[in-house]
C-alpha cells in the first residue's frame, strides 16, 4: 500500500509540472523563425515555419506553388504570417498548433473598412530584446495599447486621418513617432533607441556639470509639475502604470465622462490627460483637472486639481489643489491644498494648508498650515501651524502661532505664539502668549500667562503663573497658587514660636514678591494635647544686601489630640517682621502678629484652647455659635537655604 501511495505521488507531481510547463510554453504565434531564402515557393515556406515551430498549416483553395521573396532572421511568427499572407484575400486562425488558412475569391468591389488595424513588435536597438510594457497611442484618437511580454501590440483606429501618426514610448528610451501611410492591414517592428546618460563635464578641475545631450524631438505639451511625493501610494501607483511611466506628453480635454477606469472617454490614455471638466460616475483617473470634476466613489488625479473636486468617498490627489474639495470620507493631497478642504473622515496633506481644512475625525498635514484647522478629534501638523487650530481632543504641530484650542490636549514640539486652550493639557516648546488647560500645562519656556486647574510647569517664565500648583526652573513674574516651587527661587525651611509657645516648622516656598508658607505646630508644655497644621502666603522686600522685610498672613486649624471629631478652631495670623541673613543660607527673623481666633462655642476643644492660650485678648466677642478673639503677639523664628 505504501508503494502504491508514493507511486501515485510521483505521477501527480510530474503530471502537475508537466501541466505547468505547458502553461508556460511559448505562443506559438510569438516563437521566432529565420528564413534565409530570397525567393521560395509558399510550401516550402509553410516547411520550414512547420519545422521551427512546430506547427501545421490547414488550407484548402489555396495555390501554394506561388513563389514569393522573403528575408526573416528571428522574427515572430506572428510577423512572418502577416507580411506573408497580405497579398490576396487570405486570413489565418490559430486552432491548437494548426495554422488554417481561408483564401476567397476577390470580389470586384471590395467594401473598404472604416478602421485602420496596426500590430507589430518593439525591439530595444540596443541589443534587439524585446521590449513589455511599452506604450504604443495615436494622441488625437486617444488610443493605447501596451505591448505584452513578448514585445506585441495590436491597435485599431478610425481610417478618417489623412496621415496616421503612432507614437511609441518607453520609459529611459526615446519617444518615437511612425507614419503611417497605407490605409490597410499594418505590421510594424519598431526598434527603441535608449536615453544617452547625463555627462559628466569638469571645469577647472573643480565645477562637474551634468549635461544631459540634446535631441530632436518633438516639443512636448508640460502640465504643472508634480511635487515630490510623500506617501508611496503613488510610487506603487506609477509603477503598475505602464503610460504614466512611458509617455512624457501630456494631453488636455475639455470634457471627459468615466465610468470605472479604463472605460473612459480617454480611454488608457486618461493617466495622461488633464481634463477640464470631469464627469466619474463610479471612479476616474486623470493627470489634473482645471475647472471642475465629479466622482460618485473616488476621484484619483495624478497632477493639479483647481477650483472644485468632489468626491462621494475619496479624492486622491498627487499634486496641488486650489479651490474647493470636498469627499464622504477621506481627501489626500500630496501636495499644496489653497482653499476649503473637507472630508467626512480624514484630510491629509503631503504640502502645506492655506485657507480652511475641516474633518470629522482627523487632519494630518506634513507641511505648514495658513488659517483655519478643525477636526472632530485630531489635528496633526508636522510643521508650523499659523491661524486657528481646533480639536475635539488633540492639536499636534512643531511650531504654532495664532489659537490653539482642543478637548484635551495642545502640543506644539518648538515654539508657540498666541494662545493655547486646552480641555486638559497644553505642552510647547515655548511660548509667547498663554497656555490656559484645565488639568496642566507644561512648557521649556513661557513669555506670558500660564494658567491652569491643577498644576502649571515651565523651566523658564518671563511672566505669571496661576494654578493650584505651580512648578518652573526660574521665573521673572510672580507665580500664584496653593503652591509654587521656583529652583531658583524662594525656599526656606523655618523653625519659630510665638507668644503662646507655640512651635512651628514652615516650609516657605515660591519667589520673594509671593511664597507660599506650609506650617505644622504643637507646644512644648507637660500633658499639652494641641496641634495645628496650617497654610498661608507671603511677600518679602530687600531692603539691604542682608536685611528684608517680611509680611506674612497665615492659617492654622487648632485640633486636640484624641479628638477625633472636627472642632472648628481657626487661629489667623498677620505678621510683620525683618529678616536678617547673618550667615550663608541661615537668617534670623521677629517681629509682631495680630491673632485673631475664631471658635465654635459649643465645640469639645473650646475651653482647653483658651486655656492653653495664655495671652489676654484685646477684643472678645461671644456669638450664638462662634467665639472671636484678637490679641497682639509675636514670633521669632530661625531660617535655613
Amino acid at each position: 500500500m505504501r508503494i502504491v501511495t508514493q507511486i501515485a505521488t510521483v505521477v501527480i507531481c510530474c503530471s502537475f509540472m508537466a501541466v505547468r510547463a505547458l502553461g508556460q510554453q511559448t505562443p506559438y504565434l510569438e516563437k521566432t523563425v529565420s528564413v534565409r531564402q530570397s525567393t521560395l515557393s509558399y510550401a516550402e515556406l509553410f516547411k520550414q515555419l512547420s519545422t521551427q515551430t512546430g506547427v501545421i498549416f490547414s488550407y484548402t483553395n489555396f495555390d501554394d506553388s506561388r513563389k514569393i521573396t522573403v528575408y526573416y532572421n528571428r522574427k515572430p511568427l506572428r510577423v512572418v504570417l502577416n507580411e506573408t499572407l497580405n497579398e490576396g484575400n487570405c486570413t489565418y486562425k490559430m486552432k491548437g498548433k494548426y495554422v488554417i488558412l481561408t483564401c476567397k475569391p476577390v470580389p470586384k468591389k471590395v467594401a473598404e473598412s472604416n478602421e485602420v488595424i496596426v500590430n507589430g513588435y518593439i525591439y530595444s536597438a540596443e541589443d534587439s530584446t524585446l521590449m513589455p510594457q511599452t506604450s504604443v497611442y495615436l494622441k488625437q484618437y486617444r488610443q493605447s495599447a501596451i505591448t505584452n511580454e513578448y514585445g506585441y501590440f495590436s491597435l485599431s483606429f478610425p481610417k478618417s486621418s489623412d496621415v496616421l501618426s503612432i507614437s511609441v514610448a518607453k520609459e529611459n528610451f526615446e519617444d518615437t513617432t511612425v507614419v503611417i501611410l497605407s490605409k490597410k492591414r499594418n505590421t510594424l517592428v519598431i526598434y527603441l533607441q535608449p536615453k544617452a546618460p547625463p555627462v559628466k563635464i569638469t571645469v577647472d578641475n573643480e565645477v562637474v556639470i551634468d549635461h544631459q545631450p540634446k535631441v530632436d524631438t518633438v516639443p512636448l505639451v508640460k502640465a504643472d509639475t508634480v511635487p515630490a511625493q510623500p506617501f508611496s501610494f503613488w510610487e506603487r501607483f506609477k509603477n503598475r502604470q505602464s503610460n504614466l511611466r512611458n509617455i512624457s506628453d501630456t494631453f488636455f480635454t475639455n470634457y471627459s465622462f468615466s465610468f470605472v477606469p479604463p472605460i473612459s472617454t480617454n480611454h488608457l490614455l486618461a493617466v495622461n490627460t488633464v481634463n477640464r471638466y470631469s464627469f466619474n460616475i463610479l471612479a476616474g483617473f486623470s493627470h489634473g483637472v482645471d475647472v471642475m470634476e465629479i466622482g460618485g466613489i473616488v476621484n484619483l488625479d495624478y497632477g493639479n486639481v483647481q477650483y472644485v473636486q468632489l468626491a462621494g468617498i475619496a479624492n486622491v490627489v498627487s499634486g496641488n489643489v486650489k479651490g474647493f474639495q470636498a469627499a464622504g470620507i477621506l481627501n489626500t493631497v500630496g501636495g499644496n491644498s489653497d482653499g476649503v478642504q473637507l472630508a467626512g473622515i480624514v484630510n491629509l496633506t503631503g504640502g502645506d494648508v492655506f485657507n480652511v481644512q475641516g474633518a470629522g475625525i482627523g487632519n494630518v498635514v506634513l507641511g505648514n498650515v495658513h488659517g483655519v484647522q478643525a477636526a472632530g478629534i485630531y489635528n496633526f501638523n508636522w510643521k508650523h501651524t499659523e491661524g486657528v487650530q481646533l480639536a475635539g481632543i488633540a492639536n499636534y504641530t512643531r511650531s504654532f502661532s495664532g489659537v490653539q484650542t482642543a478637548g484635551i490636549i495642545n502640543t506644539v514640539w518648538k515654539k508657540s505664539t498666541g494662545f493655547q486652550v486646552a480641555g486638559i493639557m497644553n505642552a510647547a516648546d515655548s511660548i509667547t502668549g498663554g497656555q490656559v488647560a484645565g488639568i496642566t500645562n507644561v512648557a521649556l519656556y513661557v513669555k506670558g500667562i500660564q494658567l491652569a486647574g491643577i498644576i502649571n510647569v515651565a523651566q523658564r517664565v518671563d511672566g505669571t503663573q496661576l494654578g493650584f500648583i505651580n512648578v518652573a526652573d526660574t521665573i521673572s513674574g510672580i507665580p500664584f497658587g496653593f503652591l509654587s516651587f521656583v529652583r531658583k527661587g524662594y525656599h526656606k525651611i523655618e523653625f519659630s514660636t510665638d507668644e503662646n509657645l507655640l512651635n512651628t516648622i514652615g516650609f516657605r516656598t515660591g519667589v520673594n514678591r509671593f511664597h507660599n508658607i506650609l506650617t505644622i505646630s504643637t507646644q512644648l508644655k507637660p500633658n499639652n494635647r494641641i496641634w495645628s497644621a496650617g497654610y498661608g502666603v507671603g511677600t518679602t522686600f530687600k531692603l539691604s544686601n542682608r536685611l528684608n522685610l517680611d509680611i506674612d498672613i497665615t492659617g492654622q486649624q487648632l485640633q486636640v489630640a484624641g479628638n477625633n471629631n472636627f472642632d472648628y478652631n481657626l487661629l489667623s495670623k498677620c505678621y510683620v517682621g525683618v529678616e536678617w541673613q547673618f550667615a550663608r543660607k541661615i537668617s534670623f527673623a521677629a517681629g509682631p502678629t495680630l491673632n485673631w481666633l475664631n471658635s465654635d462655642i459649643d465645640g469639645d476643644d473650646f475651653q482647653l484652647i483658651e486655656e492653653q492660650l495664655t495671652v489676654p485678648s484685646f477684643y472678645r466677642h461671644e456669638g450664638n455659635s462662634f467665639v472671636n478673639q484678637l490679641w497682639i503677639g509675636g514670633k521669632v523664628a530661625i531660617r535655613f537655604l
